[in-house]
């Protein structure tokens, strides 16, 4: 695996009575934000698996709700509500089912279980320029942003623990899937510039 986004939320995942598609983008918490973030990386997507997850807080300090979408051949989708369907059955099963997949975790832990071996970035519009940094030439990477709010200062101190990089896609706050969509962007870029012959569809 080359790429992992984790999305972190500010409220906690309402599923509680009988699911619908019906106002997904209030009733499960802008669990379509997510749905967007997935759906970007579906289209640029190169090689390999790419993981996209959302972690939603419980109720329980410091524990989250991880929504975990598996992109490979089969799982890639680009319809919104289809990836929604996907996801919210993902959260009934409380299991993998086949792209999807959940688990509660401590707040140490989701950078692990989303990123396991990957170098995290954490992406800030206060951070410093991205574009003067060498981190495209490295992989994999686990890229940490907020979903609608910004993440909590917990994640930050995890993530200045783990001396991970502060880097910004520019000074305004963006839509998360633009952010990835700019990332893979860029990623892409430089691999195929990189690769003898490449062809970067200019």
């Amino acid at each position: 695996m080359r790429e992992a986004f984790l999305l972190f939320f500010g409220k906690p995942l309402n599923i509680r009575g009988r699911l619908t598609l019906r106002g997904y983008a209030s009733r499960y918490s802008r669990i379509d934000i997510l749905a967007r973030a997935v759906q970007t990386a579906s289209f640029l997507k190169l090689n390999g698996r790419m993981r996209v997850a959302g972690a939603f807080p419980l109720g329980e300090p410091d524990h989250y709700l991880l929504l975990v979408y598996e992109i490979d051949e089969n799982c890639r989708l680009y319809n919104e509500k289809e990836i929604v369907h996907k996801l919210l059955r993902g959260l009934i099963k409380h299991d993998r089912d086949g792209c999807v997949w959940t688990d509660t975790v401590e707040l140490e832990d989701t950078l692990n279980i989303v990123g396991r071996k990957m170098t995290p970035v954490r992406l800030s519009e206060e951070a410093r320029d991205i574009s003067g940094s060498k981190l495209y030439l490295q992989a994999p990477l686990l890229w940490v942003l907020g979903a609608n709010v910004d993440p909590p200062p917990k994640v930050d101190k995890l993530l200045e623990e783990r001396r991970a990089p502060r880097l910004s896609i520019g000074p305004k706050s963006y839509l998360a899937s633009h952010v990835i969509a700019f990332i893979l962007w860029r990623r892409n870029l430089t691999y195929q510039l990189r690769s003898p012959g490449g062809d970067i569809g200019l």
